[in-house]
């Protein structure tokens, strides 16, 4: 599978992490923190709300983070999955 340079970076964030090295997750965020943020706000309508479930979101990106597997999708989609389950969860 052909993956971007910035789908490469983020696997290796997501391995680090895996490995419990706390500053990849500063360069996850800055990979996928603006899409992840514009996601709740759109689904949220609330900035509050979206800067306080992005927060969430990346605490269990840091957390779950060994549970990433590659044979089932990209990075991205790992984590936008994650994004749109916490969002779900804090809409309702």
């Amino acid at each position: 599978m052909n993956r971007s340079p910035e789908s490469i970076e983020l696997l290796e964030q997501l391995r680090k992490l895996a490995k419990n090295e706390h500053a990849a997750l500063a360069r996850a965020y800055d990979l996928m923190g603006p899409v992840v943020f514009s996601l709740a706000v759109r689904m949220l309508r609330d900035r509050p709300a979206a800067e306080d479930v992005t927060q969430d979101i990346f605490v269990q990106i840091w957390r779950q983070a060994a549970n990433y597997d590659t044979t089932r999708g990209s990075p991205e989609a790992w984590i936008m999955m994650i994004a749109r389950t916490r969002i779900l969860d804090r809409l309702r």
